[in-house]
């Protein structure tokens, strides 16, 4: 036992109704209620949100804080000559780890540090950030450096989770975090296992394949990077479904995947082997200068021993000048983008557009994801190798949402042109950014094979 003597002090620990409760052989009591409407009718006199960030702020406001309303009424005040001695406070304590400011423990937080601001001792508001970890002992200075130089080092991240800094979007940013923070819907991600590991580790992670559904389109895009390193940009693959909406398509990203410093050898059998495992119907590629490298590796037929099979040689669909370069037999299943000016302009107007209009459903933060596969494949009961491979979707979906909300914007020549502040990197933009410039174009052709089928019925 960790803690003999909190032990010592403890009558009893029951759960019943979602509810735990630890009561003390001195009267007092510790329930920890779950985040949700079953919580109501709870009473305390000290309140602690742990992870505030997580809860909406109207469950906040009508749900728990309530618990506050009853006073402690100690037995010595029933007596006369303690009738009149001062009550008690009830206290409210929120933890959590900083977030976005669009958050509403943000608002929470500046408002409890202008009121001790003011010297009002009620209050209480700081901000304790790894260096007091370092300070005392608790955190080793290496682990940070080891952070910061990580080729994945997200800075949006690093000031939120380390530094206790909220961070919000400039006012010069294209996307709106609030935007993008709306679009984190989904729950299940697409993650493909090798027979071994379904047979050997955990046969439940078989049902983590999403099957099609009637009229839905699939694809798979491609940001293609050659150089290696920190200070170099990842090569991204990004898996889209198109689920048909009313003559639409909303697209649902369900996983993306990056890779750093791989050759386009490799680059070519990583989007083959996915394209197949995702059963996708399009494979979109900026064949524009780096990519033009795996374009010639695409044409070929690929072999992949890891899987003892070949894949056909691919062409691309919509450049007939790139699609004379491949065999004749290629399967045209590429539609390759060169990312011009004018490209880029319409890549970025066109995504903006998608997002705000709803078209865009991106997986849930990391949180939701965990709880989400912990109550439906047992999470924690699977080897932390699997369980990273199946938490990654989650936060690859909020790497995305960081280098987005950074992309600043100037019009040029009346082209809109986005750039990367600072450290930040783009390349999990342009691969959505690319996905959903085709996504677009299948759609208008959804639309007018509908407007077609109308008329068809007018007339008949």
């Amino acid at each position: 036992m960790q803690y003999p003597n909190i032990a010592r002090e403890i009558k009893k620990i029951q759960t019943s109704g979602g509810n735990i409760d630890v009561f003390f052989h001195n009267g007092s009591s510790i329930t920890v209620v779950p985040n949700n409407e079953n919580a109501r009718g709870v009473r305390a006199q000290v309140l602690v949100a742990d992870e505030a960030i997580l809860l909406k702020a109207e469950n906040y406001t009508k749900i728990f804080r309530p618990f506050l309303n009853v006073q402690r009424i100690p037995g010595f005040k029933n007596k006369t000559e303690y009738k009149d001695y001062p009550v008690e406070p009830n206290a409210e304590i929120i933890l959590t780890s900083a977030h976005y400011r669009s958050n509403w423990v943000y608002d929470k937080w500046k408002a409890i540090a202008y009121q001790m601001f003011k010297g009002n001792d009620d209050y209480c508001a700081v901000n304790l950030e790894y260096n007091l970890s370092i300070h005392e002992g608790l955190l080793p200075p290496k682990f940070i450096e080891q952070v910061m130089q990580e080729d994945d080092f997200d800075p949006i991240a690093f000031s939120m989770e380390y530094e206790a800094l909220f961070y919000g979007s400039s006012e010069k940013a294209y996307f709106r975090l609030e935007d993008m923070q709306k679009c984190r819907k989904v729950l299940k991600p697409a993650i493909f296992f090798d027979e071994a590991t379904i047979a050997s580790s955990v046969k439940r992670v078989a049902k983590m394949k999403i099957p099609k559904v009637n009229g839905e389109k699939r694809i798979i895009s491609l940001d293609v990077a050659l150089s290696g390193g920190k200070d170099n940009d990842n090569s991204i693959f990004t898996l889209i479904r198109l689920l048909p909406n009313g003559g639409e398509y909303k697209r649902q990203i369900v996983n993306i995947y990056s890779l750093n410093g791989a050759n386009s050898d490799y680059q070519a059998l990583m989007f083959k082997r996915l394209f197949y495992d995702f059963e996708a119907d399009w494979a979109v590629l900026d064949a524009l200068g780096l990519g033009m490298s795996v374009y010639d590796e695409l044409i070929k037929v690929t072999r992949d021993d890891e899987r003892d099979s070949e894949y056909e040689a691919w062409k691309s669909d919509n450049d007939e000048a790139l699609a004379e370069r491949a065999p004749s037999m290629a399967l045209p299943v590429i539609y390759t983008v060169k990312a011009t000016v004018d490209i880029n302009h319409t890549i970025a107007t066109k995504l903006r557009a998608a997002i705000e209009n709803g078209k865009i459903e991106l997986l849930a933060n990391d949180l939701e994801g965990r709880d989400y596969l912990e109550d439906k494949y047992e999470l924690d009961k699977i080897d932390s190798e699997t369980q990273a491979r199946m938490l990654a979707p989650f936060f690859q979906t909020t790497a995305l949402i960081n280098e987005m909300i950074n992309l600043e914007y100037e019009i040029l020549n009346g082209k809109i042109r986005l750039k990367e502040k600072g450290r930040m990197r783009k390349d999990r933009y342009s691969s959505l950014a690319y996905g959903n410039l085709l996504a677009s174009i299948l759609e208008d052709e959804l639309k007018a094979e509908d407007s077609d089928f109308e008329y068809g019925l007018f007339f008949d």
